[in-house]
């Protein structure tokens, strides 16, 4: 990794995000947390991460009214969002499409978050190098 890239992890459900966090941090990542949607947002604003790793299913606000507020209110700043779900998706895939690159089932499987990551981090290097 050649900088240290800050993601943003989304999910109500302390027990799965603080694992997750503690090993994205073990990878050499910066990583912020929210406990749902509105939190989310308010740390995307302040933080503007590389990358959000979040649940759908969320009181106060789920992960797509998350996404959609992040398009409408921080212009300019495309942040890919990784959605996780529990395997019932109560939006379509066409839905989330707008908002993601990638929908990943819990339990999550590190080595496909990993392979996820690399691809938008390259993918997102390869921009960057197109602008200079």
């Amino acid at each position: 990794m050649s900088k240290q890239r800050l993601i943003l992890v989304v999910d109500d459900d302390e027990a799965g995000r603080t694992p997750l966090v503690i090993r994205l941090r073990r990878n050499g990542y910066e990583v912020a947390e929210a406990e749902d949607g509105e939190a989310g947002f308010r740390l995307a604003s302040e933080r503007r991460p590389d990358v959000i790793i979040s649940d759908l299913d969320m009181p106060r606000k789920n992960g797509q009214q998350m996404a959609q507020e992040i398009r409408a209110k921080i212009p300019g700043v495309e942040i890919p969002i990784i959605f996780l779900s529990g395997g019932y998706l109560s939006h379509s895939k066409e839905e989330l499409s707008d908002y993601t690159l990638h929908c990943l089932d819990k339990p999550l499987e590190w080595d496909v978050l990993i392979a996820t990551l690399n691809f938008i981090f390259a993918a997102a290097d390869a921009r960057e190098k197109k602008t200079k």
